[in-house]
């Protein structure tokens, strides 16, 4: 008989439009809120974002925004930061991806910034669009577990049933896998989706070898909040701290405040860092705590 996963307090959130781009677009379930729209396939040509990346990148070629995102030229990693992480370290983290539109704008931005970052992408999202998962690992960024299709895992912010313990090992494992066979790496964390988590849920992932990894700062990036809101309120992260914000096109201000971010933490001598086991607990996370925390990459 399957067991049934204990209930971890959550919320849904809610979400801003795409007027900003007049996207045609279709919804789908991502983000740590409610489900949001993503762009259709008679998009934005995702070559025109690779071209951000690289401006001598090749001419489109017929077919659709998802063929074309496959083939988005690689962005090389980052130069070494050259700012002073005296001060400590903080993990920068994006949801919900990869994303046709906005994981190549989002990387390139980073690139400019001299940032790295770590991805948490949705299963069922890098199965569809592997190379945008192995250009995230070839930058020098790391991809990470936020289950096969982003369902609640507890039904905490969505008031559904709690998934048993044989359907979270699935939402696991498989995103697990997708990720491992589009990067040949796989996945040291997981996110569950909206933070609906439990002991039960943290137990049979490290039975997955995955450790829970939550936030200690909120960006509210998917509330459509303005870019200067969002600088803010990542900045207010502290050395050790880990800030989620989202991969998503309707979400063109997180793109935006990369370079207000990038300046804002080298002012403060904090540098972005990768994220690693750690014995004791990372506190503020609303849902609990977790044992996991930035480091130099």
């Amino acid at each position: 008989m399957d067991v049934k996963v204990g209930h971890a307090h959550g919320w849904v959130f809610g979400l801003a439009g795409l007027a900003t781009f007049g996207l045609l677009v279709s919804t789908a379930t991502v983000g740590h809120g409610k489900a949001v729209p993503r762009p259709t396939r008679s998009g934005p040509s995702v070559t025109a974002t690779a071209r951000a990346i690289r401006p001598a990148a090749r001419p489109a070629s017929a077919g659709t925004v998802a063929r074309r995102a496959t083939h988005a030229r690689a962005v090389s990693a980052p130069a070494r930061p050259s700012a002073s992480c005296r001060n400590g370290y903080v993990a920068l983290t994006f949801d919900d991806g990869p994303d046709p539109v906005s994981t190549p704008r989002l990387l390139a931005a980073l690139r400019r910034a001299e940032l790295r970052a770590t991805f948490f992408d949705v299963g069922e999202r890098v199965a569809e669009y592997p190379q945008l998962a192995r250009q995230t690992v070839a930058y020098g960024t790391a991809v990470e577990d936020h289950t096969w299709d982003h369902r609640s895992l507890t039904g905490a912010s969505t008031s559904t049933p709690a998934l048993t313990a044989r359907q979270v090992i699935a939402e696991l494992d498989r995103a697990k896998q997708a990720i491992a066979s589009a990067t040949g790496r796989r996945p040291q964390f997981v996110r569950s989706p909206y933070g609906d988590t439990s002991a039960a849920v943290q137990r049979l992932a490290r039975e997955l070898g995955l450790i829970e990894v939550g936030w200690t700062v909120d960006s509210n990036d998917y509330a459509g909040i303005l870019t200067r809101q969002l600088v803010t309120n990542v900045l207010q992260v502290r050395a050790g701290g880990v800030v989620i914000m989202h991969d998503a096109a309707r979400i063109p201000n997180t793109i935006a405040a990369v370079p207000a971010i990038a300046a804002g933490l080298r002012a403060r001598s904090l540098c972005a860092g990768r994220l690693v086991p750690s014995r004791s607990d990372t506190p503020g996370w609303e849902h609990g705590t977790f044992h996991a925390r930035p480091a130099a990459w």
